[in-house]
């Protein structure tokens, strides 16, 4: 667990900021209008 925490950190240490990234631990684009996700 303590891995997959660090993995985490370091992918919202990257990419948190960014309006454009949108991430979950399950990796499908569940949610989000295609619309959403083809929006860059």
């Amino acid at each position: 667990m303590t891995a997959f925490y660090q993995m985490w950190d370091k992918v919202v240490a990257k990419y948190g900021g960014s309006a454009n990234a949108y991430f979950e631990v399950i990796n499908e684009p569940y949610g989000y209008s295609a619309t959403d996700l083809d929006d860059t």
